[in-house]
């Protein structure tokens, strides 16, 4: 509906300033489409580093599995093992580890998602020692990119998971300066299991991410799932390195929508309230033709 009374001309009330500012630049629209091909570079946020893994360990045979990403393309994976051992009262067991990853490097955003499952317990050994065998999965992501203009920015994640003794939790994002100076983000195994959910506006320069979690079952099966997305709220949608008609086009149909910082339409919540509105519209179009 929104688009139809924009292509006729007609401005819808809430919108007649950003309609006004669509109509004193179409002209741009129709040389943006010309342009964007010859001019296209990366967009907001370019990735220049990385290095994330998954892996697990099984005790009951000191067994490991890994697996790890060769470049900046999507990496989803996972790795497993499951040994069978003898517990008390000659019950038989299993120890089990799982862990599996889905991580995007996309110019808009960066998303990871995790899955743990594991199981253990007490073996018993030959001389009739009991022995405490857990199940270990890790996914660790280290990532640096680099901003070429100003970008509000969103980092999320959901409370980490329960851990064990020994685990690990960590996410940490630095900006330009790096050490404890440049810290934008810093958070621990030591910290309150509390969900994350941050706006920052990054100025342009160099920053790093690192995420780290560890968990480790010691009995019946258990399971988790983390996350951490880091959602950049940039208007070029398409990351072309240009705010263009093709950017206008993917706007306008999540208009009107929610938007959560995990879903699809959360790229186009430019002032990050919640919804894709006639105030990211406005934002849009300030930099219509720009970068």
């Amino acid at each position: 509906m929104i688009e139809a009374g924009l292509a006729a001309g007609v401005c819808l009330p809430a919108l007649d300033a950003a309609c006004s500012g669509i109509r004193m630049k179409r002209h741009l629209a129709i040389l943006a489409v010309g342009v964007t091909l010859a001019n296209a570079r990366a967009g907001a946020v370019v990735y220049t580093a990385q290095s994330r893994a998954v892996s697990v360990l099984t005790t009951v045979d000191a067994g490991a599995a890994s697996a790890s990403a060769p470049d900046f393309a999507p990496f989803v994976a996972s790795v497993e093992r499951a040994v069978q051992f003898v517990g008390a009262g000659g019950v038989i067991r299993v120890n089990h580890a799982f862990a599996g990853i889905d991580c995007e490097l996309d110019p808009n955003r960066l998303r990871l998602l995790g899955q743990f499952a594991g199981s253990g317990g007490l073996s018993v050994a030959p001389d009739g020692a009991e022995v405490q065998e857990f199940g270990q999965g890790r996914i660790t992501a280290d990532i640096d990119f680099e901003l070429g203009t100003r970008v509000m920015m969103t980092i999320a994640a959901p409370a980490r998971p329960v851990s064990g003794a020994g685990d690990t939790y960590k996410v940490r994002l630095r900006g330009p300066g790096g050490g404890p100076a440049g810290a934008l983000v810093e958070i621990d195994e030591t910290m309150p299991p509390e969900p994350l959910e941050r706006t920052i506006s990054l100025e342009p320069g160099a920053y790093s991410l690192a995420y780290e979690v560890q968990h480790t079952a010691t009995g019946d099966p258990t399971t988790a799932s983390p996350g951490l997305i880091l959602l950049f709220r940039s208007p070029d949608l398409d990351s072309d390195g240009v705010v263009g008609t093709a950017d206008l086009v993917r706007f306008l149909g999540r208009f009107g929508q929610s938007a959560g910082v995990w879903d699809e339409a959360a790229a186009c919540d430019l002032n990050a309230d919640g919804v894709v509105d006639s105030a990211d519209l406005v934002t849009l179009i300030g930099r219509f033709g720009g970068v």
